[in-house]
This record gives C-alpha cells, sequence and structure tokens, in this order.
C-alpha cells in the first residue's frame, strides 16, 4: 500500500483496487483507495469509498473528514460541512482541514465561521498564499469593519505573490489604489 501511496495517481487506483478485492477486510487499503480516488479527481467515487468505509469505522475522523473533501470538491457543501464537522468532533485539527472547513463556510456565506476558521488554518502554515486570500475574502464580505484588515491581508497576499490577480481585484473591490 505505501507503493502504491506514492506512485501515479492511475496506477495507484489500479493496484489500491486489486488490493481491495483481494483483501476487503483491510481497511487501509480501502482509505487510501478513496485518497487516491480524489486526488485523481474522482470525488463521487471517493465519496462512495468514504461511506462504504465509514459502516466498518463509524467513529474514524479521518473518514469523515476525506468524505467532507470529497463532498467539497463536488459542491455539495452543506453535506461537505456536515461530515467535516463530524471530523472535528471526533478529533482533527489539522491545518488542511481548518482550510477545508472555512472553504465549505465560505461558500455557504458563514464568512465569520470562514474567517475563524481560515485563522485557526494559517497557524499552522502562515506562508499559505490561499488560505490568506480567501481570509481577506471573508473579511471583506464581513463589512466595513473589516475592511482596513481585508486590505492589509490581501497586501500580504501581493507581498508573497505579486502576480496574484485575484488579491488585486479584490483590493479594487475594496476601492483601493494600487
Amino acid at each position: 500500500m505505501e507503493v502504491a501511496r506514492s506512485l501515479e495517481t492511475e496506477d495507484a487506483i489500479r493496484i489500491l483496487r486489486r488490493i481491495r478485492q483481494r483483501a476487503p477486510h483491510l481497511i487501509e487499503a480501502r482509505v487510501a483507495l478513496a485518497e487516491a480516488l480524489q486526488r485523481g479527481g474522482y470525488s463521487q467515487q471517493a465519496e462512495s469509498e468514504y461511506r462504504e468505509i465509514q459502516r466498518d469505522r463509524p467513529q474514524d475522523r479521518r473518514i469523515f473528514y476525506g468524505l467532507g473533501r470529497s463532498l467539497l470538491a463536488q459542491g455539495a457543501y452543506d453535506r461537505a460541512l456536515a461530515a467535516l464537522e463530524e471530523a472535528a468532533r471526533l478529533g482533527e485539527t489539522s491545518g488542511e482541514f481548518q482550510a477545508d472547513r472555512a472553504e465549505a463556510l465560505i461558500w455557504l456565506r458563514r464568512y465569520r465561521e470562514a474567517e475563524a476558521a481560515y485563522r485557526l488554518a494559517l497557524r499552522s502554515n502562515v506562508e499559505q498564499v490561499t488560505w490568506r486570500l480567501n481570509l481577506g475574502i471573508s473579511l471583506a464580505q464581513l463589512g466595513p469593519a473589516e475592511r482596513d484588515e481585508a486590505e492589509q491581508r490581501f497586501r500580504e497576499v501581493l507581498a508573497m505573490d505579486p502576480a496574484n490577480t485575484r488579491a488585486w481585484e479584490e483590493l479594487r473591490k475594496l476601492g483601493k489604489r494600487f
């Protein structure tokens, strides 16, 4: 399984499917297959795999986190958030998790919660440009009281990535000159 995880996605999927057929009780192989399907852009298949595994591992936070990510990729934001909240209840706290949770929240227009989640995510990786940009977007959506900090976040993004057109656009929306 470890070798399969290091292969190109399509090769990994093929090998992990064979392992699953031969040893369907190996939960780690099934999880690895679901992760590979997600990486390969097969979100609906990944969702199916996670739901199957969930029957055997109803208290495994990795399963709910993976399920949430697959639903997020499909645009099912309310269901994604529910799965991610269950992962949080079971103890998931990683920065990537907080960023995925924040993304679901931002799509649901729950900007205050998205802001808090992006702040938690950035604690784990302050150099993550996309999270910083999305924090700025969340702040800008909260209204005039948060606009100064939103501008600051967009300018930080541009300091890290001067070619980031989305940050330039967001600054323009705030009415700021370059």
